[in-house]
C-alpha cells in the first residue's frame, strides 16, 4: 500500500509540474495554453498533495514542490484579490454595463429576462444572439433605443443595446471574420468606446492563432479607439493565460476584476473547473464601482456586469 501511496504521490507532483511550468514556457500550444485556465484547481489539487504526503509518506522533496509549485499557481489567483480599491468609491452613481453569453441552444429565456430586470442595465452586450434568441428576448431589448445587432445561427451572433445615445458599427479582428461590435457614445460627457467581442475558442491549432490574432489585431487598433475603451464578453481565455496578459499590456486595458476576486464565468454547470472567460476590460480612467457576476441563467456561462465611472 505504501508504495502505491508513494507512486500516485510522485506521478502527482510530475504532473503538477508540467501543468504549472508548461504554459509560461510553452504558450503558444493550444494544449498548453489550456492548462492555465485552471490554476485554482491545481493550486488545491497541490495542497491535497502535500496533505497526504505529510500523513503518509512524509517525502521531504514532494513537501518541498508541492509548496511551491502550490505558492507558483495560487500567486496569480492572488493577484485578483489586491489592491481593492472598491470601497473608496462605491459612493459613487455610476453606469451600468452587462454582458451574456446566452448559449445558443438555451431554452431559459425566462431567466435571462429576470436577470436583465434586475441589473437593468444601461448597455447590454449579449453573444449566442441568434434568431431563437431576437424573439424570444424582443420585449425587454426593445427598451433600449440604440442598439447593433448581428444575427447569426451559430455562435457568434452579437448584440449591442443602449440607453445612452450610441455610434454603432462592425468590425473584425480576424480572418474568421466573426463580427465584433464598436459602440462610440459619451458618459458624463466623455467620450468612451466599448468594443463588445467573441473570438473563436481555442479548440486546436487553427482556432487557438485565429483566436491569437483576434487579440493582436484589437491590440493593433488601440490607437483607433477613444482614450476611455471598455473591452467586453467572451474571450475564451482565462486571466492567467499569457496571451490575455499580452493583451492588457499591449491594448494599456486592466482587468475589472482585479482586488475584486476571481468572479469565476465558466463552465456553470460545472463548478470544479470554474475559471475566467468572461471578461471587461478597461482603461486606466474607468473606476470600477461594482462588479460582479449573475445567476445561473441556463447557459454553460454566467452573465457579468460592471458598474463605472470615468474619473476627471
Amino acid at each position: 500500500m505504501k508504495k502505491i501511496i508513494k507512486l500516485v504521490l510522485n506521478l502527482s507532483i510530475v504532473t503538477a509540474i508540467l501543468v504549472s511550468i508548461l504554459p509560461s514556457v510553452f504558450p503558444n500550444s493550444w494544449f498548453i495554453d489550456i492548462m492555465s485556465n485552471f490554476k485554482l484547481q491545481i493550486g488545491i489539487f497541490l495542497i491535497v498533495v502535500l496533505l497526504l504526503n505529510l500523513f503518509t509518506n512524509k517525502s521531504k522533496t514532494i513537501s518541498l514542490l508541492a509548496v511551491i509549485l502550490a505558492i507558483w499557481n495560487l500567486s496569480f489567483i492572488y493577484k485578483l484579490y489586491f489592491p481593492n480599491k472598491l470601497a473608496e468609491i462605491q459612493k459613487h452613481r455610476g453606469t451600468t454595463i452587462a454582458s451574456i453569453n446566452l448559449l445558443s441552444s438555451n431554452n431559459e429565456a425566462d431567466k435571462v429576462i429576470d436577470f436583465i430586470k434586475s441589473k437593468n442595465p444601461d448597455i447590454l452586450v449579449l453573444l449566442e444572439y441568434n434568431s431563437k434568441w431576437e424573439a424570444l428576448l424582443s420585449a425587454i431589448t426593445n427598451e433600449y433605443e440604440y442598439r447593433k445587432t448581428i444575427v447569426r445561427n451559430d455562435n457568434f451572433g452579437i448584440g449591442y443595446f443602449s440607453k445612452i445615445p450610441s455610434e454603432t458599427s462592425v468590425v473584425n479582428f480576424d480572418i474568421s471574420k466573426v463580427p465584433s461590435i464598436k459602440a462610440s457614445l459619451k458618459i458624463d460627457k466623455k467620450p468612451i468606446d466599448i468594443i463588445a467581442t467573441h473570438p473563436f475558442p481555442p479548440m486546436g491549432k487553427e482556432r487557438f492563432e485565429i483566436r491569437n490574432s483576434h487579440f493582436k489585431n484589437l491590440a493593433k487598433q488601440r490607437e483607433t479607439f477613444s482614450e476611455h475603451l471598455i473591452v467586453i464578453g467572451d474571450l475564451n481565455t482565462s486571466s492567467y493565460s499569457k496571451h490575455f496578459k499580452n493583451l492588457l499590456v499591449e491594448t494599456n486595458l486592466r482587468d475589472s476584476r482585479n482586488g475584486l476576486g476571481i468572479l469565476p464565468t465558466w463552465p456553470s454547470t460545472f463548478g470544479l473547473l470554474y475559471t475566467t472567460i468572461d471578461h471587461i476590460l478597461v482603461s486606466k480612467a474607468i473606476d470600477i464601482i461594482h462588479r460582479g457576476t449573475g445567476p445561473n441563467i441556463g447557459s454553460d456561462h454566467l452573465p457579468i456586469f460592471m458598474e463605472f465611472r470615468i474619473l476627471d
